[in-house]
Order: C-alpha cells, then sequence, then structure tokens
C-alpha cells in the first residue's frame, strides 16, 4: 500500500495503533467522507487481488454504514456494504472478481463512513492486508538456443539450452500421444 488518508469530508487522527475518522454523521452517503487505500504495483508487474481484510472499531455514536468502492469503476458500485455493526473484527473482502486482476496501475480503496449519531462518533481501522499475487506483466521470452534429440533402442533422449529464463526457472515439457495435440 503506497498510501492510507481521509477523504475531506473525514476529519481524524492516527493514534494507538489505529487510523481513525470522525465527522461522519451524514444520514447517506457522503462521497467525501471516506478512508482511502491506494496501491500501486512496482513497474513491470501486475497484481492479482484475492481478498482485503480487515479489523476496525466503532464508537457507540460512530457510524453505522460502511460502503466499500474502488477507483475501477469511478466508486459508483459497492463492493462491499455493512450497516449496524459497532465492531468489525477480521472482515473479509473478497477481490477474486474479473475487475480486480491484471492490475498494472495505480487502485485506490475507499470505505465510505455515514450515519454516525454525533459527528465525534469515531470510527477506526486496526489492521487491514490486501492478499493476492504479483507477478511480472508481460510474460518472459523462453527461446530455445540448442536442442538435440537422440534415439536409442526403445528410448528417445532430449537435450536442450535454453536463452531468456533465468536461473532456476522451472519448465515443464509435454508429448503428444497422437502426434496432433
Amino acid at each position: 500500500v503506497s498510501g492510507i488518508g481521509r477523504g475531506s469530508g473525514a476529519n481524524g487522527a492516527n493514534a494507538n495503533n489505529r487510523y481513525n475518522t470522525n465527522s461522519l454523521n451524514t444520514i447517506t452517503l457522503d462521497s467525501v467522507a471516506y478512508i482511502t487505500f491506494t496501491l500501486i504495483p512496482n513497474t513491470g508487474y501486475e497484481i492479482d487481488f484475492t481478498d482485503f481484510t480487515f479489523d476496525a472499531f466503532i464508537s457507540s455514536t460512530g457510524p453505522t454504514d460502511i460502503a466499500i468502492r474502488s477507483s475501477v469503476d469511478n466508486f459508483t458500485n459497492d463492493i462491499h456494504y455493512t450497516t449496524g455493526n459497532a465492531s468489525l473484527i477480521n472482515q473479509n473482502i473478497s477481490l477474486t472478481s474479473a475487475s480486480f486482476q491484471n492490475i498494472t496501475g495505480p487502485i485506490e480503496f475507499r470505505m465510505y463512513l455515514w450515519n454516525a449519531s454525533t459527528g465525534s462518533g469515531t470510527f477506526g481501522v486496526n489492521n487491514f492486508t490486501f492478499y493476492g499475487s504479483v507477478s511480472p506483466a508481460t510474460p518472459t521470452l523462453i527461446t530455445f538456443e540448442d536442442y538435440k534429440a537422440v534415439k536409442k533402442d526403445q528410448t528417445s533422449y532430449l537435450s536442450w539450452k535454453l536463452g531468456g529464463t533465468d536461473e532456476g526457472e522451472k519448465i515443464g515439457i509435454q508429448h503428444s500421444t497422437d502426434g496432433n495435440r
């Protein structure tokens, strides 16, 4: 995660291993009242997300409605929506849809928070983790620099030298049983 922040409609402070936010007492989703997480893959790599997990605390006067959205669709659709929880421990949000695969540029996730009973009602993120895998954005080109096949009796022996691979990279070899596949 390259950044965690707040929208202009959410005040707060960082304290006690928690990212706190308040001023969330609007009765409907406020497009500027959120906590934001920005992730940027390293150059030449892509992210395939699987999950987003977090632990949060909501004070007794804190927001009752939370929607998680992303920049993939310009923050239009809810990835997750929760209402009425005083505590959000071990929340697991699935990010396995195609929208969250092969991410090669910055992606932002926002937790929109509203419906607190007072402006001082607090929402705090204690821990969060994004899960998935990172891989090169373009496959490595592998070339055969040398290839030899020798048949001795009923056994075929193959040897080859590859170019364009990292040392120790594994290569799978397959053969056809019918000569067509």
